[in-house]
C-alpha cells in the first residue's frame, strides 16, 4: 500500500516491470501518475484525487520511448478511480507509442476523459488490440466529453467502443461516487471484466473502492476529504 502527496510536479514516474496495489495519490501539481520508460507492470486498486485548479496536469500520462526503442510502455491498470479537478489537463493522456489495457475503472474530470493522441501504438490510424491502448468496463464521466479536441478519435473510439471486439462493457453515465471515491449505484451497475490470466486479482466490481472496503483507512492523509483520512 502506498500513499503519495505532492505539492508540485509529477507524483510517481514508473518504468520497468514492478507491480503495485492499493495506491492513493493526492495533491500533485502536475500529472498524478506517469507510466513511462517501457513500464509493463500491473497497477491495481488505484485512487487519484487531483488538486482543484491545477493547470496542465493530467490524472495519468502514458508515454513511451521514440520509435524503434523497446520495450514500449504497456501497463495493465485494473480497478482504478481517477478524479480530475484541474484546468487544461485530461483524465488520461496517451501518446508516444504507448499501449496498455485499462479496465474496471472510473474516470471523472472537469475536462475530457481521454487525450488519445495519434502517436499511440504504432502511430497508424485504426485500432489494433494489443498494440493500441484499450479500455474495458470503465465508467466515463467528464464535463468535456470522452475525447479531447486533439485526440485521434478514429482509433480512440474503437478502443472504447462496446461494438468492437465483443462487448467491452464501458459506460458513459453520470457517476454516483460518495465520500469522494467510493462506488455508488452507477458504478455497481457496470459489467466487470475478469483480470487477464495470471495477472491481478479478480474482482466483482469496477473502481478502486466499493462501499464495504476499508483498505484505505488508517494510513492515508491529505486531500481525500473523508472521515478516516486526516490532514498530512
Amino acid at each position: 500500500m502506498k500513499k503519495m502527496f505532492a505539492k508540485s510536479l509529477y507524483c510517481i514516474v514508473l518504468g520497468g516491470r514492478p507491480s503495485s496495489r492499493r495506491i492513493i495519490v493526492t495533491g500533485s501539481g502536475d500529472d498524478q501518475l506517469d507510466f513511462d520508460q517501457g513500464y509493463q507492470g500491473l497497477t491495481q486498486y488505484l485512487v487519484t484525487v487531483q488538486r482543484n485548479g491545477d493547470r496542465s496536469g493530467h490524472t495519468i500520462e502514458v508515454s513511451s520511448s521514440r520509435s524503434g526503442v523497446t520495450p514500449r510502455t504497456n501497463p495493465l491498470v485494473n480497478n482504478f478511480t481517477l478524479i480530475g479537478a484541474g484546468t487544461g489537463g485530461h483524465g488520461i493522456r496517451l501518446d508516444s507509442r504507448a499501449a496498455g489495457r485499462y479496465q474496471n475503472g472510473v474516470v471523472i474530470d472537469t475536462d475530457a476523459c481521454l487525450d488519445y493522441r495519434d502517436t499511440v501504438g504504432d502511430g497508424i490510424e485504426g485500432f489494433e488490440s494489443g498494440n493500441d491502448p484499450e479500455f474495458w468496463s470503465v465508467l466515463f464521466d467528464c464535463e468535456d466529453g470522452v475525447f479531447s479536441s486533439k485526440s485521434d478519435t478514429t482509433t480512440g473510439q474503437a478502443a472504447i467502443s462496446n461494438d468492437v471486439s465483443g462487448v467491452r462493457g464501458n459506460s458513459f453515465a453520470t457517476n454516483t461516487l460518495f465520500d469522494v471515491f467510493v462506488n455508488g449505484t452507477a458504478e455497481a451497475a457496470v459489467r466487470v471484466t475478469p483480470a487477464p490470466r495470471l495477472t491481478g486479482e479478480d474482482t466483482d466490481y469496477i473502481g478502486a473502492v466499493r462501499a464495504d472496503d476499508t483498505w484505505w483507512q488508517g494510513w492515508t492523509c491529505g486531500g481525500l476529504g473523508v472521515e478516516g483520512s486526516p490532514p498530512c
